[in-house]
């Protein structure tokens, strides 16, 4: 499937995160293109280790990428809603 064709996420949390990268790698119409995390050096590792390639540290950074089509977010339930919004307001 070419590129273009591919939804393109950014994955917001690297704990719980992992889960969606795994998921992510068995879809092949998306493709992770960042992740964000107040964790960075795991982030980093997962970066790494799932060939995704930006980090972020704010996920307010990884909203405001225009190449970002659609976010998982994987941060605590507590914080879901506030960063649900921010995505949404930023259009993905």
């Amino acid at each position: 499937m070419a590129e273009k064709e591919q939804l393109r996420v950014g994955v917001i949390g690297c704990g719980a995160g992992i889960f969606h990268l795994e998921g992510y790698q068995e879809e092949p119409r998306a493709k992770v293109v960042a992740l964000a995390g107040l964790d960075t050096d795991r982030c980093e590792m997962l970066a790494n280790k799932f060939d995704v390639p930006r980090v972020f540290r704010d996920y307010q950074d990884l909203l405001a990428q225009d190449d970002i089509d659609a976010v998982s977010v994987a941060v605590p339930n507590i914080l879901h809603l506030p960063v649900a919004l921010a995505a949404f307001e930023a259009g993905k």
